[in-house]
């Protein structure tokens, strides 16, 4: 029993082809409707233009406001067909995505397999590796981002992209525009 009351005992698959040949089997039939109208209209048609010929005008007015009511129910039998079929594509749409959501569980078990499968310490020495190498590229690209160093040994501000800041008894900041602040 699931969540919400009794699940069916049929995969999904098999539950999307029933719906879906109801659902296109009430569409034959709204198109038998629809076609039925019409040819109801082409009558009306030949009726109004011998009222017509004949100078029934009341005639004429009460046929043509029933052709205008037939060609709104064609309009509505027309948008009822076009809600089916959206609902048919959703259906599609949603078995494809349990159908992808079924390959991923299967995909993640094989990752889970093939872990267990590789030796662990190797991956944790290569990821630590790794980590090293990303922490020496930040702390670069961190430098880069305070191009102005202090000299203490000559009292100036220095522009000098390696060293972000010099303290007393430090390394000397060569090559560099210095600034006196004093």
């Amino acid at each position: 029993m699931g969540l919400f009351g009794k699940t069916h005992d049929k995969p999904p698959k098999d539950l999307v082809n029933e719906w879906s040949l109801k659902i296109r089997k009430e569409m034959r039939v709204i198109d038998r409707q629809i076609r039925d109208i019409q040819r109801e209209e082409e009558k009306v048609k030949r009726s109004i233009k011998d009222a017509a010929k004949k100078g029934h005008r009341d005639v004429c007015v009460v046929l043509a406001k029933e052709m205008i009511q037939s060609k709104r129910a064609v309009s509505k039998l027309y948008a009822s067909k076009a809600q089916m079929n959206s609902v048919l594509l959703s259906m599609k749409n949603q078995l494809s995505v349990l159908r992808v959501a079924g390959a991923l569980q299967k995909s993640t078990e094989v990752m889970k397999a093939m872990q267990s499968l590789v030796k662990i310490p190797e991956i944790q020495g290569t990821m630590r590796e790794l980590s090293k190498e990303m922490m020496k590229v930040s702390r670069i690209s961190a430098d880069s981002l305070w191009p102005l160093c202090v000299c203490w040994e000559h009292k100036s501000i220095t522009a000098h992209c390696l060293r972000p800041l010099h303290h007393p008894g430090g390394p000397k900041a060569t090559n560099s525009l210095c600034l006196n602040i004093y």
